[in-house]
Order: C-alpha cells, then sequence, then structure tokens
C-alpha cells in the first residue's frame, strides 16, 4: 500500500486516516465524526461532495449547494432530490428547472421507456417511444394494443388500435 502524486494504491483490507491531496486537486479525506467519506475538489474548478452513512441511509450531500442530490435508504430505495424517498427510484424536482426524469435514446425505433406490471403476468405495460419523428405511447395487455400521438407526416393527432399509430386509426385530430 502506498500513495503517491496522483494514485492511492492499496491492496487488502486497509484504514485510511487524515487526508490525502493529489497533484490533479482532488483531495480525499475520512471523517470518524460522523463517518464521511470528503471528495473535494481545488484549484480552477472547486466542489465538495461529502458521502456518509447515518441510520442506514447514505447520503451524497453537495457542500457547496447545500443540498442532498441522492441517498440510498435502508431498504434500497433511491431518492434524487429527496431525503425520503417512498419507492424504489424517487425523483422529486422541485426547482422546475427542467424535466423531473429526462430519458434519452430508443434509435432505430425502441421504445425510450417501458412501465411493465410484472405480477400476476398481466402483460400490460406502457411505452413512450418517438421513432421517425412520431412521439406515441403505446398501452398493451396480453390481447390488446392501443397506441396515442402525433404522426409527424400528417402532422395530425391520432388514437389507433394498433401498435403504432397511422394504422387502424380510430381518432384523428387534425393539427392543421
Amino acid at each position: 500500500t502506498y500513495l503517491d502524486a496522483d494514485t492511492a494504491h492499496l491492496s487488502g483490507t486497509q484504514t485510511f486516516s487524515g487526508a490525502k491531496t493529489f497533484s490533479s486537486g482532488l483531495n480525499i479525506s475520512v471523517s470518524t465524526s460522523n463517518t464521511q467519506l470528503k471528495l473535494k475538489r481545488t484549484g480552477t474548478a472547486t466542489g465538495e461532495f461529502n458521502i456518509y452513512t447515518n441510520n442506514d441511509t447514505l447520503f451524497f450531500n453537495n457542500v457547496g449547494q447545500s443540498s442532498f442530490p441522492m441517498v440510498i435508504d435502508e431498504d434500497g430505495n433511491v431518492g434524487i432530490g429527496t431525503t425520503s424517498p417512498a419507492s424504489n427510484l424517487h425523483v422529486d424536482d422541485n426547482a422546475a428547472t427542467g424535466a423531473g426524469l429526462l430519458v434519452t435514446g430508443g434509435g432505430s425505433g425502441a421504445s425510450l421507456a417501458t412501465f411493465r406490471r410484472d405480477v400476476g403476468n398481466t402483460g400490460s405495460e406502457v411505452s413512450i417511444s418517438a421513432a421517425s419523428g412520431d412521439a406515441q405511447m403505446l398501452f398493451t395487455n396480453s390481447t390488446h394494443f392501443y397506441s396515442i400521438g402525433i404522426d409527424a407526416s400528417e402532422n395530425k393527432f391520432k388514437i389507433s388500435d394498433n401498435n403504432y399509430i397511422g394504422t387502424n386509426d380510430r381518432f384523428t385530430i387534425d393539427g392543421s
């Protein structure tokens, strides 16, 4: 085990105490008062995060913003923007500076997100996609498919009884 200007080389079970500042300006220190791991960046780009436990909850503290952007509680629930997550993933964006949850991707026509009920093998799910510019939501159960969304090629809002809007349309609102 040794420390040099840029690297901490650790092997086996180690006890770390005090602080180590690397040449890049990253300072790592351990506080025994409340079991904290402190990560602090000095120099031109500054910032400080404390990671610590309290009552079986893991807190990530952004010291500069006086906030807790993420916690993991004793039940494994993850809170983003809240220190008291009420479900497996609880996102709370009270700042209203953007979307509380932003999902990107879905290349090659794949869904951006799928929400599936997997209890009792119902096969029920809601998928969100934007294939070929057609923003749509697909609602399914084990026997039926319904889609709602925008058919960009026709500038129309549609409801279809099929996997994709534009096929078996049952209701259309013309946007022109």
